[in-house]
């Protein structure tokens, strides 16, 4: 939070680094296409309000909502400029990595999505890597293509996500199934129970992925 010069107010402020939902904790998510009503974001928006008044008090918050649908900038950059990023200057030749590639970044099939991968794996400059699919996919037929070919390519570096989630993630995770669970599962989707939207894991689902990439280190011998 900021406090005023004369100390007689606060200005909280939340940030957040994903598109669209800077206010996602107060229930507001402006990357939905319909946004719900405010009258549904009301109970969600006074409990982190009143967690937050506890730890900071303030007299006026707000939240940081972005987008990235802006068009880039053509008059900073002349045409040729080498860009090096940070990542470039400093996170090459490091010990090891994990490529874990979720389906932002958009790829033709699965010969596209493995040049991808192997790019990134040249340019990091380490032996030591492990890959880990995603777990969303437009069709599970395709994803089953998709997860072989990654398992062929890459081997015991390759961590197939989905799979494990659907065979032990709500045993590992001490979660009793729901009914949508139980339909998910016969479907050979990841239950919903450890997901918060549909896509994004839940503490649980998170504490779960970290364990099976320690587990995944330890057997390569990392």
């Amino acid at each position: 939070w900021w406090q005023a010069p004369q100390s007689d107010a606060r200005l909280l402020v939340w940030t957040c680094p994903h598109y669209g939902r800077g206010g996602e904790p107060f229930g507001i998510i402006t990357a939905w296409k319909k946004m719900k009503p405010i009258s549904e974001s009301e109970p969600m928006m006074a409990r982190q309000l009143a967690k937050m008044e506890a730890r900071y008090p303030y007299d006026v918050w707000l939240f940081a909502d972005y987008e990235d649908d802006e068009w880039p900038s053509t008059g900073v950059l002349k045409a040729g400029t080498e860009i090096k990023t940070y990542a470039m200057k400093n996170l090459r030749g490091k010990y090891a990595n994990i490529f874990f590639i979720g389906q932002n970044g958009g790829f033709a099939d699965a010969e596209d999505l493995i040049r991808q991968i192997e790019a990134m794996i040249d340019y990091s400059d380490s032996p030591r890597y492990i890959v880990v699919s995603y777990h969303i996919y437009n069709g599970i037929v395709g994803m089953n293509e998709l997860e072989e070919a990654l398992g062929k390519r890459f081997g015991n570096h390759y961590f197939n996500l989905r799979n494990y989630l659907i065979t032990r993630g709500l045993a590992d995770a001490g979660v009793e199934p729901t009914e949508s669970d139980k339909k998910a599962l016969s479907e050979d989707r990841v239950p919903p129970s450890l997901m918060t939207d549909g896509v994004h894991f839940t503490t649980d689902g998170y504490r779960l992925i970290a364990a099976q990439v320690y587990a995944k280190m330890q057997e390569l011998e990392y």
